[in-house]
């Protein structure tokens, strides 16, 4: 749900703060089914993900590796520059 994306964004840095629920109970979202995903165990393929992102040096989003470079902080151009110099 979009307005559930654009609340969750806006909300980043009061994370902490505010419950999932209640931005969720502000767009209109069933609360209670909403708990109950935010409960439910992950996808046993989303776990190894993680797992495999961890054991690589990945800690968050976005990520990106680039020819054996991890990278977490960059600039549309600074990406765009290294891949085209990695291609030539």
């Amino acid at each position: 749900m979009k307005e559930m994306h654009d609340l969750l964004l806006a909300n980043q840095a009061a994370m902490g703060s505010i419950a999932f629920d209640t931005l969720a109970r502000t767009v209109g979202i069933d609360t209670t089914a909403f708990s109950a995903c935010l409960r439910a165990a992950a996808d046993p393929q989303v776990e190894r993900d993680v797992e495999l992102g961890r054991s690589i040096g990945i800690s968050g989003t976005p990520t990106v590796i680039v020819d054996g470079l991890l990278m977490t902080s960059f600039s549309p151009s600074l990406l765009m520059s290294l891949l085209k110099a990695r291609l030539e």
